[in-house]
């Protein structure tokens, strides 16, 4: 979400945005300020006075009655004017400090120094806004939250502290105070590209794709140079199911900002949404160059180089993965399956069971250490481990395949039958399971049944490579 650093702590552009006429307000919004300390100008003055200020003789002018009354009330109004006082010049002086030292990622000092400024001027708006955004950046979101309301109560009008306070509000999962910000944001200034564009974010999460279309089309209006914005579309259009237009706006994020490892990141996740894992992995290179931190890219490439054949690769990606992360269950049950590819059983129990011990109902990592011990000979800690991968997923078909085969290996025949059952009422049209189930029932003496599930093996699978021994079973069996 986008978050505003305020510089100039007595001066917005969203202040004066209603008195600017025609495009004037955009066009400012082109021109940057450049930093430069506080005092810089005052020097300057000092030094062109005494290089090229000379004293000449002006000759006297007249003034009207008219004019020099207009003078004297604008003297008269200039003196009743609070003078700036010597507390708010050094609370100044600390904020700039303090702006300084956030903007070159000093953020714990900067925190200190805002507060010594806060200290001074208990009526800084800008400062609690800053130190916000600060405590934001530290992952103190609570703390990020009572800073931009106490920027609020004193400048109620503060458009970037109500922004501001609606991303550090979703982070602390607080939508409905998350969305009020944004609103508020755009009420008060309603060009406010970023308020729009992180409201859409609030509304993906709510599920109100509609609406959070809309407004992402809305920032971009007001700033097609935005990142963020297009990073929002592209979450939606991917939500309701347009990986293309996913992949567009994500690309155009990319060439807006090329350092942004996480785009690099979700384009890759359509990229293998649409069946192309090459641009997949390519995408996920350059997310893992831009952050080498991050366990989930180094997972998903070794998903990809898993698909392509890439065992090793996705091995080393594993490895790295679980270095990063050792409490993720799903890695080590994705890497004992490729173990499992390359042949190495013991290591796959190994990554299976610890895939287990980490999630307790891991049905993947069950059903997965089932298959092991049937490899080994295991049967009744295969039918076990079955089980167990049933009873956390009452839906897992091939969990209830493998066990029937199991039992009828067993001799356990009425066991048998129930798990083919089972199978072919949450898959219709899975063939090899009406045919084990038609041995099982003529080994059982019910010969009828039999053969109609050898029947209906045959219309379903007429080419299986058990189809002529089947068939040839049937003339000798079955009328």
């Amino acid at each position: 979400m986008a978050k505003v650093l305020i510089h100039t702590p007595n001066f917005r552009f969203s202040d004066i945005d209603t008195y600017i006429q025609g495009d004037l307000g955009q066009r400012l919004k082109l021109f940057n300020g450049v930093d430069v300390p506080y005092n810089y100008f005052d020097a300057a003055m000092v030094k062109l006075r005494n290089r090229f200020l000379i004293p000449v003789d002006l000759p006297s002018i007249e003034i009207d009655e008219l004019d020099d009354a207009k003078a004297k009330a604008k003297i008269a109004q200039a003196v009743a004017q609070p003078a700036v006082t010597e507390v708010e010049l050094s609370a100044f002086d600390f904020f700039e400090r303090a702006y300084l030292l956030d903007k070159n990622g000093e953020i714990d000092r900067a925190i200190e120094i805002y507060s010594r400024a806060i200290q001074i001027n208990p009526q800084y708006a800008e400062a609690f806004h800053n130190r916000g955004v600060a405590y934001d950046q530290r992952g103190y979101s609570e703390r990020a939250i009572a800073d931009f309301t106490e920027a609020i109560v004193i400048h109620p009008q503060f458009a970037e502290a109500y922004l501001n306070r609606g991303t550090a509000r979703l982070e602390v999962n607080d939508l409905d105070g998350s969305l009020s910000d944004y609103n508020e944001a755009i009420t008060i200034n309603p060009r406010l590209a970023e308020a729009y564009s992180n409201r859409a974010g609030v509304r993906y999460k709510m599920g109100n794709f509609e609406e959070a279309m809309l407004d992402c089309m809305e920032s971009i209006r007001l700033n097609p140079s935005f990142p963020e914005v297009y990073r929002n579309r592209a979450r939606v259009r991917f939500a309701v199911g347009d990986i293309p237009g996913a992949i567009a706006d994500w690309s155009e994020a990319i060439r807006l900002d090329p350092h942004h490892a996480e785009t690099y990141f979700n384009r890759g996740m359509a990229y293998a949404q649409s069946n192309r894992v090459e641009d997949a992995e390519s995408d996920w290179n350059e997310a893992i160059r831009l952050n080498p931190l991050d366990a989930n890219t180094f997972r998903n490439r070794a998903i990809a180089r898993r698909m392509r054949r890439n065992l090793t690769g996705a091995i080393a990606d594993f490895n790295e993965a679980i270095k990063l992360d050792s409490q993720d269950s799903s890695t080590f049950n994705d890497r004992g399956s490729v173990l499992y590819q390359l042949g190495d059983l013991k290591g796959a129990l190994v990554d299976f069971s610890k895939a287990i011990e980490l999630e307790p109902q891991s049905a993947a990592g069950y059903y997965n250490r089932g298959n092991i011990h049937r490899e080994t000979g295991n049967i009744d800690a295969a039918i076990s481990n079955w089980t167990g991968a049933i009873r956390f997923d009452p839906l897992l078909t091939n969990a209830y395949y493998n066990r029937g085969i199991a039992r009828y290996a067993k001799g356990e025949l009425t066991l048998a039958d129930a798990d083919f059952t089972k199978v072919i009422s949450l898959n219709p049209q899975h063939g090899a399971a009406y045919n084990n189930r038609g041995i099982t029932r003529f080994l059982s003496g019910d010969s009828a049944r039999a053969c109609e599930d050898f029947k209906q093996f045959l219309q379903l699978k007429p080419e299986d490579p058990q189809a002529a021994a089947t068939r040839k079973f049937m003339q000798e069996h079955c009328i």
